[in-house]
């Protein structure tokens, strides 16, 4: 896919900001702490589109001002925010090789779309990335595309879908719904006592290190379920589980498991885990406001043995992700948090461009981790010309094995997931006919 740049600004907040340094948590500077991105297909756009996109960006950043900013590094992997004023970036791009809408399609659900995001210059200093990113390209027939880059270390999923939510009732002339609390010096650790480790991995059985699974190449594929199958895989999950009821994330990320430990192949006392981000905001205490602006999210394990996993029933895999996050208490986060502030060096536990690196732990199979993104924006995103006829996410650190999210697809829910190219159609067989 070839594109040429037609434009590309620095985009300001529109009015003064808070000029200074915010500081940020532990939670922000763990796990993935790069740039991740989404990317929003419409089938038409106005021709002032750009211009819309650009006017209401200047708005928005004028109450999220912190995606105006700059990181800057300290020192033992922890960084901070600059907030200065020095803007977003806005790119205009038109695209001449995508004849249709359907041959759009092909090329986002393939994976083949990396033109379509802002490419993020690692090679400079961190004080020179935006923290923010946007291209609009149009298509040669119709159609426009949004990609998005944000950085993972000022912002998490829900963040990001509030932030999309306010910028995009800003485009539409309507009055900003909900302000974003930017308050960052809340205390979080209290006076816990802090975890003694974080535990490593389950590998492959006979394997000392991941190095042969993360050589592997990986294939992404998108997978829709409709409403009925939901449905459908709720009440199996709800006649087999505990006494819960079973939401859409539980039966659905339970099945995902489930398939990959099948399609993999694996021995029947393979251990494996599935990693979980937990929204903590209503979970600490004292509760962090709805409207937190930043990263508010821990991993929680569930963990299993692939034989128990694929011959038991649903509900048994539900009850094993259900403990996970019901162990995400207020204490444990305070422990969590608490182990890491004491950390002299928090690289160990960051994620970036280089995550295929070997130095970092490697949790692809026999593992997987799936991301929730229901209801996030929950209304779509649209900027004045109509909701988005397709999203997905990229970004190069999704590629890797065992990653996973679950979005919205009008009333149905779209996964996509990494797996090794090898078991990708196996899985997709087995993730269909166990529906």
């Amino acid at each position: 896919m070839k594109l040429a740049v037609k434009n590309r600004r620095k985009i300001r907040p529109a009015a003064p900001t808070f000029q200074g340094i915010m500081p940020l948590t532990e939670m922000d500077l763990i796990g993935v702490v790069d740039h991740v991105s989404l990317i929003y297909f419409y089938p038409s756009h106005p021709q002032d589109a750009f211009a819309v996109i650009a006017e209401s960006l200047q708005k928005v950043l004028v109450y999220f001002y912190p995606l105006a900013g700059r990181l800057r590094r300290l020192f033992g992997g922890r960084m901070e925010i600059v907030c200065n004023g020095e803007g977003a970036v806005l790119i205009e791009a038109a695209c001449d090789d995508v004849e249709d809408i359907d041959v759009l399609y092909d090329f986002a659900k393939s994976g083949d779309c990396q033109n379509l995001v802002p490419q993020v210059d690692y090679s400079g200093e961190i004080d020179d990335i935006p923290l923010l990113l946007v291209q609009l390209t149009a298509f040669r027939r119709g159609g426009v595309s949004v990609g998005l880059s944000f950085s993972h270390a000022v912002v998490d999923g829900k963040s990001v879908g509030h932030f999309l939510s306010e910028w995009s009732r800003i485009a539409r002339g309507e009055p900003i719904g909900e302000l974003p609390f930017l308050g960052r010096e809340i205390t979080i650790a209290g006076d816990a006592k802090p975890l003694s480790s974080f535990p490593p991995a389950p590998l492959i059985i006979g394997e000392t290190d991941g190095r042969k699974e993360r050589e592997k190449e990986t294939t992404l594929t998108q997978l829709k379920i409709t409403k009925s199958q939901i449905e459908a895989l709720k009440k199996e999950a709800n006649r087999t589980a505990g006494d819960k009821p079973c939401g859409r994330y539980k039966a659905i990320a339970a099945h995902v498991w489930r398939s990959a430990c099948r399609a993999r192949s694996h021995e029947d006392n393979q251990p494996t885990w599935m990693c979980i981000y937990v929204d903590v905001r209503k979970r600490v205490s004292p509760n962090l406001p709805d409207n937190y602006f930043g990263n508010a999210v821990v991993p929680a394990i569930a963990e299993s043995f692939s034989g128990e996993l694929v011959k038991k029933p649903l509900g048994f895999t539900v009850d094993k992700i259900r403990e996970a996050i019901d162990g995400v208490t207020s204490e444990f986060v305070h422990s969590a948090v608490r182990f890491i502030r004491n950390l002299d060096d928090l690289s160990p536990f960051q994620f970036m461009q280089h995550r295929k690196s070997r130095d970092l732990e490697f949790y692809g199979n026999p593992n997987v981790t799936v991301t929730s993104g229901l209801g996030s924006p929950k209304n779509g995103l649209d900027f004045g010309w109509g909701k988005e006829v397709l999203m997905i996410p990229f970004a190069d650190n999704f590629y890797c094995d065992g990653e996973s999210f679950v979005f919205e697809d009008g009333g149905d829910v779209a996964v996509f997931i990494c797996l090794q190219s090898e078991v990708v159609e196996e899985f997709r067989r087995i993730f269909y006919e166990d529906l």
